[in-house]
């Protein structure tokens, strides 16, 4: 198994950062729908969950929210040709080629 990370980044100008709607944020109104559709599904292959959630600034012009979410996958050490299941390293591969 192996731990893969998907990482959003999330910018938004200060001089319009609060959404006149609701008066929060931009970058957390965004962190919010991201959270909510991409927590605990399963659209990159296996299920993703949010690990880290941290707000920023970048300098004096930008906000940052940067939203980490991590899922654990198969590293693909097996592989199935022509309905045989075997494991995916160079030495079987080598040697099958051979002879």
């Amino acid at each position: 198994m192996k731990i893969q990370q998907i990482i959003f980044y999330i910018l938004c100008e200060e001089k319009n950062n609060i959404e006149k709607l609701t008066g929060i944020a931009r970058h957390d109104l965004l962190a919010a729908e991201i959270i909510h559709t991409f927590n605990w599904t399963n659209l990159f292959g296996p299920k993703i969950r949010l690990i880290s959630d941290q707000p920023s600034v970048m300098d004096t012009d930008y906000s940052c929210r940067t939203l980490i979410f991590e899922q654990d996958t198969d590293n693909n050490l097996a592989k199935t040709y022509n309905g045989i299941t075997r494991m995916n390293n160079r030495e079987i591969y080598a040697k099958e080629s051979k002879g």
